[in-house]
């Protein structure tokens, strides 16, 4: 997959507080990093020790960029739709 960072979609609405994605798909700039469908984790892919990510994208129920709900790199955040969501807002913190 890949991101143009400069080809982002719009502004989108924050995800509602009480909504709860089917699958949530966790990217990098190699490839995916976890995949967690109905809250299990059904991929987990596997990076060399000390190894850091210059992007990382959480998708939504899909992998248009219309289901980006956060998207980093080592020096800014482009996209934030989960602040109302309390679970995931505090371990995109905690990776932060």
């Amino acid at each position: 997959m890949t991101l143009n960072l400069k080809n982002l979609p719009q502004k989108l609405p924050d995800y509602p507080t009480s909504y709860v994605p089917c699958i949530v798909e966790i990217w990098d700039q190699i490839g995916i990093l976890v995949k967690i469908h109905n809250l299990k984790i059904v991929y987990n892919a596997k990076r060399p020790k000390g190894y850091q990510p210059n992007l990382i994208c959480y998708y939504f129920d899909g992998t248009n960029a219309e289901n980006i709900a956060f998207l980093q790199t080592l020096t800014r955040i482009y996209i934030n739709r989960i602040s109302n969501l309390a679970a995931l807002s505090d371990i995109v913190n905690a990776q932060s």
